[in-house]
């Protein structure tokens, strides 16, 4: 009994042995401390290489296991692109294609099946006046009936020039705007019956209306509606426009001080060499200025009915009051009289017009032209 039990512990032993060398790597064990001992260095190095990998690395460099150079491949997941951005990558790139055409359209003058098309729904700008747009489309159709007209106005020999054309055109609808911007701010404004009634003139200058609208559509490619509101209204406008700056005091105040300035040095010395003096220092009536301003003999209704009625009223060597006119600001000294006509001098301080104004206006306001001639 007893030796079977023994030969029972050593099989045991010989279990526990084998086990450990299998753990350990090792070919033999000497005794039971030395498996205990090797099965927990066996356990330490697995938490050594759980918390350090590079511990791994040199133990197994160690026992010539792994190569120094072998590396550790992280594999990567590819990230989808979402629907968001596929919407921002498409609307980039259109926006991109239509700022292209916009570009050939202004600068280069592409003028083929796409542009046009282009411009029905795109807002394309020719000019940009302060916070106001010119749009291309606009300035295109108003040059082609411009380019239209002087082929028909230049014999076959004259060449057009298209970059002038085309620059008087843009100009031309710069300063449209300016003079919208104006009358909106004064409250000027045009009614239908001014516009009809200029129709009216326009077209007595024919046989008949029919042969004025015909010959609209032959020169301007225009209907009776086109020439109403591209031409009629514009200058009916800037008429008004002007009027209203000439007889303004807002735009004329300091006109109006220059004036009464020279008014009060002639109340304190009204002699002819005085009044002369003053002439030719301050009078903006150039063709009279040579003649110390002199208008030489004149009748009534020779000059424009304020200047008319004041002069008239006057006796030899007086002065008058300041004679405001559609010119500017007057002061008329009366030198003769004989008969129905009377001999006169003045000193003239122009009005503002709208032509000052205007180019004032370009300084203030930042203009873009996109459009290249």
């Amino acid at each position: 009994m007893e030796e079977k039990n023994t030969v029972k512990q050593n099989n045991v032993s010989e279990m526990r042995r084998a086990v450990l060398d299998a753990i350990s790597g090792r070919g033999e064990t000497s005794n039971k401390h030395d498996a205990d001992a090797e099965f927990a260095r066996s356990e330490k190095q697995k938490e050594n290489t759980a918390s350090n990998p590079s511990y791994l690395s040199k133990a197994e460099n160690k026992h010539g296991g792994v190569d120094k150079k072998k590396k550790i491949v992280k594999i990567t997941k590819r990230k989808k692109i979402g629907f968001g951005k596929c919407v921002l990558i498409f609307l980039s790139v259109i926006l991109l294609i239509l700022f292209i055409f916009g570009i050939g359209i202004c600068r280069y003058g592409w003028n083929g099946n796409i542009s046009k098309a282009l411009l029905k729904f795109i807002p394309y700008p020719a000019a940009i006046v302060g916070s106001d747009l010119i749009l291309y489309k606009d300035y295109d159709y108003i040059l082609r009936t411009a380019l239209n007209g002087e082929q028909h106005n230049q014999s076959e020999s004259d060449l057009i020039n298209k970059k002038e054309v085309s620059a008087k055109v843009l100009d031309r609808l710069i300063i449209n705007k300016i003079i919208k911007d104006i009358a909106l701010k004064y409250e000027i404004s045009i009614s239908d019956e001014d516009i009809n009634s200029s129709f009216t003139e326009y077209a007595k200058q024919f046989n008949s209306e029919e042969e004025f609208i015909n010959t609209l559509k032959e020169l301007y490619l225009w209907d009776i509606n086109d020439f109403k509101s591209r031409i009629i209204y514009p200058i009916l406008l800037q008429n008004r426009v002007n009027n209203y700056i000439v007889w303004s005091d807002d735009f004329n105040q300091d006109r109006i001080d220059s004036a009464n300035k020279i008014l009060n040095e002639l109340k304190f010395d009204s002699s002819d060499k005085k009044f002369i003096e003053l002439v030719s220092l301050h009078s903006e009536d150039f063709a009279s200025v040579k003649n110390s301003g002199d208008l030489g003999w004149f009748e009534k209704g020779a000059m424009v009915k304020e200047f008319d009625d004041a002069a008239f009223s006057l006796q030899i060597g007086e002065i008058s009051e300041i004679v405001r006119t559609q010119f500017g600001f007057h002061i008329i000294k009366l030198d003769g009289r004989k008969d129905d006509k009377i001999k006169a001098r003045h000193i003239l301080i122009k009005a503002r017009g709208l032509e000052e104004v205007l180019q004032e206006k370009k300084k203030e306001i930042r203009i873009w032209k996109f459009v290249k001639f």
